[in-house]
């Protein structure tokens, strides 16, 4: 079971051969290169700001007040229903949900948990970072989740 492509941090699709080329490769149960280990650039995930917010819901939150990069998260849901986390490229003060769209949405399962590790930047944002949480797929969906939200953010 050995992956054909892989993506990476820069969005570069490397073939199987330039994977085995490469130096840093983790295998399978039959000793075929499964996928690549990426180094990330040091100077974009040394030194990350942690942001943990336990009560995060349908409010906006500021995660950074000015232009930064979303590296890493860990979103974990109490609730029996999905939960969908919506990130902004605006001030927390300046979002309007109903008739902004979000910069990116992730979706939690319910009684689950989402982490993507801090080792590339997931998103850029121009402009600031916030963020809120609601049980609707919908741009405008404001309904809040019945129990709140636990939250880690890793950003520079």
């Amino acid at each position: 079971m050995a992956f054909t492509k892989w993506i990476d941090c820069t969005n570069n699709k490397l073939s199987l051969e330039q994977i085995i080329k490469s130096e840093l490769l983790v295998e399978d149960a039959d000793g075929a290169p499964a996928f690549k280990v990426i180094t990330a650039n040091d100077a974009l995930i040394n030194n990350l700001t942690d942001l943990r917010k336990v009560d995060l819901s349908n409010t906006a939150f500021a995660i950074k007040g000015t232009a930064g990069n979303l590296l890493g998260w860990n979103i974990i849901n109490p609730n029996a229903s999905a939960i969908y986390v919506k990130f902004y490229n605006k001030v927390a003060g300046s979002v309007v949900v109903a008739s902004d769209a979000p910069a990116l949405t992730i979706m939690v399962k319910a009684n689950d948990f989402v982490y993507v590790a801090p080792n590339c930047a997931q998103a850029e944002f121009s402009t600031a970072m916030s963020m809120r949480a609601c049980t609707g797929i919908g741009d405008t969906d404001n309904t809040a989740p019945g129990t709140a939200i636990h939250i880690n953010v890793k950003y520079k």
